[in-house]
């Protein structure tokens, strides 16, 4: 446990006041957690992500038929909210969505969402992706994808469900996550970082497009498969 230094001028007592005045007067404050965040440090991130992170995403899908939804209330740059941890850092997600083929969540064959971790000196960046398939899709083949050695470390999961029609789908899911440390100011680094997944996200969502045309087509399964392969499996 670390201790507030006894001082009323310290970012820590002012921090803590500003959340007490916030929050909802029903609730009983006795039972409730709050998390600190350095408001100089949290402003130098904020800065560094609305300035050059954010701005680097959108740039990265410029010509590609993909773009990212920030999925904020205000629709142009994404909600960035306080990340728990012991040092401050600030976190923020947004969608992977097909410009060609907008459609509802769940109506889509796929669906992707890349969080970004930032604190003063280190990042992190996180991918869930999921691949609907039909009910009726080859099992052998979906084995074959669950099973590949390439995620020996970190496998893909299966699941049963309902789409937005009620219609059933198995969902194949897959996460990774990868970060460094980094001098302050490092928002280049994690802009170039973002762009290479970016691009790798676009290329697997243009395949999974193509197999939805027709989901028999085995060579349409295969780059799908390679693809997700190269992005989730297991580097050297």
């Amino acid at each position: 446990m670390i201790a507030i230094p006894n001082d009323p001028r310290s970012w820590h007592y002012r921090e803590l006041e500003r959340i007490l005045r916030e929050q909802d007067a029903d609730a009983p404050a006795d039972t409730q957690s709050v998390h600190l965040t350095n408001p100089a440090h949290r402003d130098q991130i904020d800065r560094m992500i609305r300035g050059q992170v954010w701005p680097g995403i959108v740039k990265a899908f410029v010509g590609t038929d993909f773009l990212a939804n920030p999925c904020s209330k205000s629709g142009d740059v994404p909600d960035i909210e306080d990340k728990w941890d012991i040092n401050t850092k600030r976190s923020f997600l947004f969608l992977v969505e097909s410009r060609l083929y907008p459609a509802m969540p769940g109506d889509d064959p796929c669906f992707c969402r890349i969080t970004v971790i930032c604190g003063l000196c280190e990042y992190m960046i996180n991918t869930d992706f999921y691949l609907y398939l039909p009910t009726d899709f080859s099992l052998r083949r979906i084995a074959g994808l669950l099973t590949h050695p390439a995620f020996a470390a970190c496998p893909p999961s299966l699941s049963a469900g309902h789409g937005c029609e009620g219609l059933r789908c198995y969902t194949v899911a897959f996460q990774s996550g990868h970060g460094r440390g980094g001098a302050p100011g490092y928002g280049g680094l994690v802009t170039g970082e973002l762009e290479e997944t970016i691009h790798m996200v676009s290329d697997v969502m243009r395949c999974v497009y193509e197999l939805a045309d027709d989901c028999t087509d085995g060579r349409a399964f295969g780059k799908v498969k390679r693809r997700l392969v190269k992005m989730f499996g297991e580097r050297e």
